[in-house]
């Protein structure tokens, strides 16, 4: 099946593409200048960094609460957590999709969600 839902790609050290709505999240992140809009190459991002395709809202809905449907913001795994506690974390971040993050592997997947200057200091 055909993902039909708009793209988004940003980059933090690497670029990771991302459907919309985005989680909220990544959608902070974003906004607070940690993440960067670009093409789909890494090239700069022309235009408005901020407007979307076809309108769409820029976060998830969020319930009469607040918070999003996803739960709490997602905590970061230890060091030496399992393959699957890296895979949920790299997918509530919105750094991959359930699919993708199936077909990496642990070490792979801690370094999706880690930026490249924090990955040089945690192999000291």
């Amino acid at each position: 099946m055909t993902n039909t839902k708009p793209m988004i790609y940003l980059k933090e050290g690497h670029v990771t593409g991302h459907t919309l709505p985005l989680h909220p999240t990544v959608a902070d992140r974003w906004k607070r200048g940690e993440l960067v809009r670009v093409n789909e190459d890494g090239s700069d991002w022309e235009g408005d960094p901020y407007a979307l395709p076809g309108g769409e809202p820029a976060v998830a809905e969020t319930t009469a609460s607040g918070t999003d449907d996803d739960g709490p913001e997602p905590v970061r795994p230890k060091g030496n957590a399992s393959r699957i506690a890296w895979a949920g974390y790299a997918v509530a971040l919105g750094a991959c999709d359930e699919d993708e993050a199936d077909t990496l592997t642990r070490d792979q997947l801690i370094a999706l969600t880690t930026a490249p200057e924090m990955q040089a200091s945690q192999g000291e």
